[in-house]
């Protein structure tokens, strides 16, 4: 038994382990509620999901996730197929996905998804029912809900939410269309970096952070989706995103509406309602069933949208207005304490006013205590640093640049 084996547990009725009337949180970690599958030696495993529209409403995600029912068919020419079902509610009909011996997933259904049971990052891979099974352990350490008997019920409730909302992320990063090449993707950054190759001094130093921390490797010209808390669709460099930043919902209905001018725009059938709508300005964890399917059927609609040379320009001209309003926010702190002290304090500050004002005010407000109190300088860089948490790989890829470039501290 390896590893991932281990994650699972096997319930006393495997009749209970699918359909709607289970429980996620019950079924993720079940053996009957994986698909391993066998290639060439290489052993994929892959979890079937059921998504339905939640009864009532919601702020958090509006998609509820159940383990979907299975059957696996061996076609002759290598690959498999995956007919996922509810035994409990026939009307939702079956949807068959195929997987190709790379191990790639064909098919896209409303009502039914695949996704990898591991999937790799930076650091090594992740399994998600370990993923799922640590959130769970941290929300009941932290919950108010999980700390009091007499809330149990509530807590229930809350664990069922955080077990869906860890695979809906997983669906979300793994059904979201890439529809760009790798060659095109290239293009749009040289194509980039040559309208900006004239860039020197604290602007490129503060361009660079931006595509350090922030893109990765997308095009600058295309939408995406972060997948994680109340985000919507974002684009460029600072991954702006359209529903909480106004000039992102500017330039985007614009790019929109001279796309809606263009001959392409006839060929659309099926996303046109969809498009016209402005449910892309609101986080898509509030998203039905039926419009994530949509969504993800309008990103190459919209990426179109967003590689129209005007598109581009209008982008470029966001991005150049940008990097001189925040070289002159360097300036001015770098005329007060802490700031003064330290270019990479000065540029953290900077990297987390593009995350969120909050975050800046925040950050501001605490080096302005921690100066008046006399702490020194590399104490203060410790205790800003914090604030990161888990995303302190943007701290040291600014440390980097910052003795990259030879700024003066």
């Amino acid at each position: 038994m390896d590893s991932a084996d281990a994650e699972y547990e096997i319930p006393a009725d495997p009749a209970q382990s699918c359909g709607r009337k289970t429980s996620f949180l019950e079924t993720y970690a079940t053996s009957y509620s994986k698909i391993s599958l066998d290639f060439n030696g290489e052993r994929l495993v892959y979890m079937p999901l059921a998504l339905y529209d939640k009864d009532k409403a919601t702020k958090c995600n509006k998609i509820k996730v159940r383990s979907a029912c299975f059957a696996i068919t061996y076609e002759p020419d290598g690959s498999i197929g995956i007919t996922l079902y509810d035994k409990d509610t026939p009307s939702k009909g079956r949807a068959t996905f195929e997987v190709k011996p790379d191990g790639s997933i064909v098919g896209m259904h409303r009502e039914y998804a695949l996704i990898r049971e591991r999937y790799p990052t930076r650091k090594g891979s992740v399994v998600i029912p370990t993923r799922i099974r640590d959130r769970l352990a941290t929300f009941k350490a932290r919950a108010r809900s999980c700390l009091a008997q007499s809330r149990a019920s509530l807590c229930a409730l809350s664990l069922e939410a955080v077990a869906e909302n860890t695979a809906l992320e997983r669906l979300r990063y793994e059904r979201y269309p890439r529809t760009l090449t790798t060659n095109s993707v290239k293009a749009d950054w040289v194509e980039f970096h040559e309208a900006f190759a004239r860039l020197n001094g604290m602007p490129r130093v503060i361009d660079r952070i931006m595509r350090e921390n922030e893109v990765g490797s997308t095009s600058p010209y295309e939408v995406s989706d972060a997948t994680i808390d109340a985000s919507a669709l974002s684009f460029g460099v600072r991954q702006l995103d359209i529903g909480s930043n106004d000039e992102a919902k500017r330039i985007f209905t614009k790019n929109l509406a001279e796309y809606k001018r263009s001959s392409e725009w006839d060929n659309i059938v099926e996303v046109k309602d969809f498009v016209y709508q402005v449910k892309f300005q609101q986080p898509i964890r509030r998203y039905s069933v039926s419009e994530l399917l949509l969504l993800h059927r309008a990103v190459p609609v919209l990426n179109n949208a967003f590689r129209l040379a005007a598109a581009k320009q209008r982008y470029n001209d966001h991005h150049e207005r940008y990097l001189s309003d925040e070289t002159a926010e360097y300036s001015r702190l770098r005329a007060r304490c802490p700031f003064d002290q330290s270019a990479y304090l000065a540029l953290v500050a900077i990297d987390r006013r593009n995350q969120a004002p909050r975050s800046y005010r925040e950050i501001l407000s605490k080096a302005s205590e921690f100066c008046q109190k006399g702490l020194p300088i590399q104490q203060i860089e410790i205790e800003i640093t914090k604030s990161y948490g888990k995303y302190v790989y943007r701290a040291n890829n600014i440390r980097k640049i910052v003795r990259e470039t030879g700024l003066v501290q």
